[in-house]
Order: C-alpha cells, then structure tokens, then sequence
C-alpha cells in the first residue's frame, strides 16, 4: 500500500482467560501460543508488508513498554504507544487517533488485535488492503467480518445489509446493526439465517472520519485526551477521567455509515483454552496435550504444559482443562471455563502476576 496508510496493532490486554500461562506481568500478546513467536510478532510479521515499518504502531499498557521493544526490535521509541491505564476500547481508539493525526495527519488507519491467530498471510493482506481500500474511498467505518462456523456465544456479531463494490476480489457489505454476545438459542439465530458475521474487532478508517464520530457522539475523550497527546497536560490524569466504555458501544452502532469486508482466511481469536484445542495433539479418546499427556478412562480433556517435557497423567476423568505452568495448576471443567475471571478475583494478586 502507499505510505497513506497506517497500522495501528493493540497490545495492551491482560489476557486472564488464559491463566495461569497469562498473567499481567506476561500477558497472552507476548507468549508463543502457536509457532516459535509471539502472537504479538505473528501479527507484527504477517503486517508488515503493508506499509513501511515507519508506520506501524503498538499501542499498549505502560507496562508492556518494554516487552514491546524486545520483541519488535525494529520498533523506535515513538512507535510504542501506551495507556496509563485500562479504560475500555473507546479511550484507546481515541488515543490512537489522535496519535495517528499527530504523527502522521490523515492517513487511513487499520486497526489490528496483537493476539488472534490467521491462517494465511497473503490472504489476510488481501483482506486488509480491501478495508484500507474502503475506508479511503468513502467517509464509512469498515471492519472486518468472520463467516461464523458455530453458534459461538462469546463472540460480537454483525448483521449484514446490502452488497457494495460488487467489482471488489472481496465482498463489501453494508452493516444494519452490531449484536453483542448473545445467548445459545439466538447465535443458532443469526447462523441458521446466514445474514450475520462475527466481529473480529479488526477496522479501517480515514483519521480524520473516526475522530468526527467521536466528536459526535463521545467529545468527552476528544476534550481531554488532545492536550495529553499534544504534551500540555499528563496523559495519566486525562485517562483517569475517562468514561469506561467500549468503541462499539460508543461510536460503531451510533456511526451512520458502516461497512465490512468477508475475508476468506482461517481465523480465530484464542479467547480462552478451548480454542487451543486444534493446536494440540490428539492423544486419544478426544483427548488433547501439550506435554507428555496420559490418560486412562477418561475422554475428552484439553491438557497444557508450558514445559513440553511435563507429564500429566488422567485416570477416569472427563471434560476437564488442566493447565500446568510453573507452580500454578488450574483444573476446570470445560463447560465453566468462562468463569476463570471470577476465580481470579478471588485470589491475591501477586498469583496472578
């Protein structure tokens, strides 16, 4: 693409469905889930043929500063940006774009998640110059759509609307609504329907455009972030006043015009460890490991070791996640695993650094 475009990778999540493996000091963003690198470098890798490296930008927590640098080395100092503190997508969106306007004016930026696996680069570069494309043609905020291929209760979900740029390689679709995470009985809804598509929380946008929305409809983030971003008041006393709220709840199912493209890559977004399964091998009675995994009249269980060399032995126990990773030991049933982040907060925090 030309230099008009920039690449915005958010990294500053603290990952608690994957404890203990993620933890706040080594959030999931920065481990070797799959592969040899990071999720973080995957994504820095798979992205960097897009534009020059110039610009490319992580935005992060203050805490991840330094693991950012490590593991993108190519990365100067001005290219990290980072959050004081936590307060929900809508203040980092508005913080990246300001950023953006002040580093670069009004380029289309795409905004891309640090921790999702994709299966293909060439097609995952396909479906990013289609957004970028999209964006800069039109005054519409675009994202990214996954055709479903289960009623999955933990995803965001797009309703589709009318066909646009039928001469594209990737379909565009005009979208009605964003539908948040629904129950069981209405994703078999939206699937049977054929008419709705997950959010992979991936988007494109003209600068300018994105900070128009805010101004419309969240000007609260605008007011206090810009003297922060311009260096005439602190950063970390604008984002304590910030409203805690997401961007899609913000700005997306307010904006006027929204679009998505229908990328034809694999994708899933490892939210919990049950989406590790298809990375893990098949040990027998649908039992899945990573380590050196026994099991004896027990099915269906997901083992992972952070040590390869670890044993974990099974004797007539069904439909469990067990994780080893150092000291700690989760075990859950599979159908609970939603619930880790209500475990965690029952605990001292120095065991989930």
């Amino acid at each position: 693409m030309s230099d008009g475009l920039v690449l915005l990778i958010m990294a500053g999540g603290a990952g608690t469905r994957f404890w203990p493996w993620s933890t706040d000091s080594l959030p999931k963003q920065f481990l070797q889930f799959v592969g040899q690198r990071s999720l973080l470098q995957e994504t820095y890798e798979r992205s960097r043929g897009l534009c020059p490296v110039e610009n490319i930008l992580v935005l992060t927590h203050e805490n991840y500063r330094t693991l950012v640098a490590e593991q993108l080395p190519e990365l100067k100092p001005e290219q990290i940006l980072c959050e004081p503190s936590r307060r929900d997508t809508a203040a980092a969106v508005a913080y990246g774009a300001l950023s953006v306007q002040k580093l670069y004016g009004n380029p289309v930026t795409v905004l891309l998640t640090s921790d999702h696996w994709i299966e293909t680069v060439e097609q995952y570069q396909q479906a990013i110059r289609e957004v970028a494309w999209g964006a800069a043609n039109s005054q519409a905020l675009y994202t990214l759509g996954i055709r479903p291929t289960y009623p999955a209760t933990g995803y965001g979900y797009l309703q589709l609307g009318e066909h646009l740029n039928s001469e594209r390689p990737l379909p565009h679709r005009k979208l009605m609504q964003f539908r948040e995470k629904p129950a069981r009985q209405v994703a078999e809804g939206y699937i049977s329907s054929g008419n709705y598509l997950w959010n992979s929380g991936m988007f494109a946008w003209q600068t300018d455009v994105i900070l128009e929305q805010f101004y419309r409809h969240l000007p609260a983030h605008l007011t206090t972030l810009r003297p922060a971003v311009e260096g005439r008041t602190s950063l970390a006393d604008a984002f304590s006043k910030l409203e805690k709220i997401s961007i899609d709840f913000a700005i997306l199912e307010k904006a006027p015009d929204v679009r998505c493209v229908v990328p034809d890559f694999e994708w899933s977004d490892l939210g919990g460890w049950l989406a590790l399964q298809p990375f893990l091998q098949d040990v027998g009675d649908q039992n899945y490991g990573r380590g050196q995994v026994y099991s004896y009249e027990g099915q269906r269980n997901l083992v992972v070791c952070e040590d390869p060399e670890e044993t974990v032995a099974l004797l007539g126990v069904s439909d469990l996640v067990v994780v080893r990773v150092g000291k700690k030991t989760l075990v859950v049933p599979k159908s609970r695993t939603e619930e880790i982040k209500q475990l965690l907060a029952t605990m001292p925090a120095e065991e989930l650094k």
